[in-house]
């Protein structure tokens, strides 16, 4: 036994080590777009992921396996190598051909700008322009325009989902889709049934959302439903209308103090993370929005673009969630184990996070609103459901892509935006790729259902929470948090933590509940 724990501290040394420079050299690249820093990302991710798929690991973890007597937390550890190996247990020439064109993507990604005449301009500008713009024509040529970030890519992902699908069969799955949920412990008709439950419960409340926002954009433009199409919304992919929000306003230098203060009040520090945070949008630096543990310890990164309204805060409480659960993972576990139970708990905790601006009485808390301005809860309950849908959209193309990427994607693409959101396509110059426009699905694949399973664990922990503490966001219901989901890290499957904080399985009637309740209440008119 002495021996395995060793063992184990050797190998998680080891990891730890070239993990930390990997994911600083990301950091790096994120925060300055250099093309330098990404070099020296693609070296260091090379050799992280060389060390895991190392013959020599792979032989110590054999020997573990098969020595017989281990502990539970040996026996964990040796499992989430196992199903982390998976990915890269191929050819060395095979994850340099995946890496490099990996690198590549991401960083055309990351530097890419819309063209508009002279002008370059950001994903936020181009979302900025598309609540304002309202001429139709300069609409259309706006949303082309960003939308040729996926004609730009698209030969490339193809190309990169074809080497991933070899890994995955060399290992024995259909596809690389199949390989992914099976190392991160979903059961692929687990997820199937979720989206099922949620379409057959959801659709109708979805389609009034859809109905309401239709209006308000034809009303907008003076022009028939049925001739709305993607440019005429306020995202260049989900349905929006500027009218369905009240919009609010505030600084970074008023909000993070008091944010501060209402998390140490709760027994969570992450100042340090607050104060070092790159929050704000600038030349070079990377679109996304991410929250980072380059160590696994203490050194947690919050990188975001926001602004001062509705939406940047929802972006900035987002990734605060995901660092509230990484700062309360156990000093005590092994770099391993130091981890979240799931990818899609931690979604679950940053979504949860998001729905503090529908909490009146923390706005009021973070001097956020006056008497005079409440959240627009309608708003808000309908811009849940079409996310919601959207994630749904994105799973279920992801999954085809990597079933046949042969296939007539371009036509899938747009049978999934009509049938599930009712996004029509165009009327001509359809058939582009432009789904590969959606940047997870060049830089982080087979992640998108965590979202979706996030938000349907969101919902059964705010209810257990509200039932058991009166709030999900006061200090008990944090502190229940804490002690039975986020100091445990990854030392047990998160099924398992999940009932232990929760007391039942991932069920999405928590979910379902929510906008049945809130429908019984003023409900959506209905528009005609």
């Amino acid at each position: 036994m002495i021996q395995a724990h060793d063992a184990m501290n050797s190998i998680n040394r080891t990891l730890s080590g070239v993990y930390s420079k990997m994911m600083n050299a990301l950091w790096m690249v994120l925060a300055t777009g250099e093309a330098r820093w990404a070099d020296e990302f693609a070296v260091s991710e090379v050799d992280y992921h060389n060390t895991v798929a190392s013959s020599s690991l792979g032989e110590q973890v054999g020997l573990l396996k098969t020595s017989g007597g281990l502990d539970r937390l040996v026996d964990r550890q040796l499992l989430l190598l196992q199903n982390e190996r998976l990915e890269h247990s191929t050819d060395a020439a095979l994850r340099e051909q995946i890496t490099q064109r990996w690198n590549e993507l991401h960083y055309t990604i990351s530097t890419y700008r819309t063209k508009i005449n002279d002008t370059s301009l950001s994903a936020q500008e181009v979302d900025m322009l598309l609540r304002s713009i309202t001429d139709e024509t300069e609409r259309e040529r706006l949303w082309r325009n960003n939308m040729q970030l996926g004609e730009s890519i698209a030969p490339g992902l193809l190309e990169l989902v074809r080497l991933r699908n070899r890994t995955a069969t060399e290992n024995g799955f259909a596809d690389y889709f199949e390989m992914q949920l099976y190392s991160q412990e979903i059961d692929p008709n687990d997820l199937d049934r979720h989206i099922y439950q949620l379409r057959k419960l959801l659709d109708q409340s979805y389609r009034k959302a859809k109905a309401q926002i239709d209006w308000e954009v034809s009303d907008f433009f003076r022009i028939s439903p049925n001739v709305i199409r993607p440019w005429h919304y306020t995202h260049p992919f989900i349905p929006g209308s500027t009218r369905l929000a009240c919009d609010m306003k505030w600084s970074l230098s008023t909000l993070l103090p008091r944010l501060s203060s209402w998390l140490n009040k709760n027994h969570i520090n992450i100042d340090s993370t607050l104060q070092t945070a790159d929050w704000l949008e600038r030349p070079g630096k990377n679109q996304a929005n991410c929250c980072l543990n380059i160590d696994r310890a203490n050194d947690i990164r919050i990188l975001c673009n926001v602004r001062p309204d509705r939406s940047g805060l929802r972006i900035l409480l987002h990734e605060v969630g995901h660092a509230v659960y990484e700062s309360q993972l156990s000093s005590d576990l092994p770099f391993i184990l130091r981890q979240p139970a799931h990818i899609f708990l931690s979604e679950a905790i940053a979504l949860l996070f998001e729905r503090l601006l529908d909490e009146e009485e923390w706005l009021d808390e973070m001097g956020l609103q006056d008497g005079r301005r409440r959240s627009d809860k309608e708003a808000i309950r309908m811009r849940r459901l079409v996310r919601i849908y959207w994630t749904i959209v994105v799973v279920q193309f992801e999954r085809e892509l990597y079933r046949n990427p042969e296939g007539a994607l371009n036509d899938i693409w747009w049978s999934q935006m009509e049938s599930v959101m009712g996004v029509s396509r165009p009327d001509v110059n359809w058939n582009s790729p432009y789904w590969a426009a959606v940047p997870h699905l060049t830089t982080l694949p087979v992640y998108y259902y965590n979202y979706l399973l996030g938000e349907i664990a969101s919902s059964q922990i705010r209810h257990m929470s509200n039932v058991q503490f009166g709030s999900w966001y006061n200090e008990n219901a944090l502190s229940h948090l804490k002690e039975t989901l986020f100091r445990s890290g990854a030392s047990s499957p998160w099924d398992v933590l999940l009932m232990n904080c929760t007391t039942c399985k991932l069920d999405t009637q928590f979910m379902v509940e929510e906008f049945d309740n809130e429908r019984s209440g003023d409900g959506w008119p209905e528009y005609t």
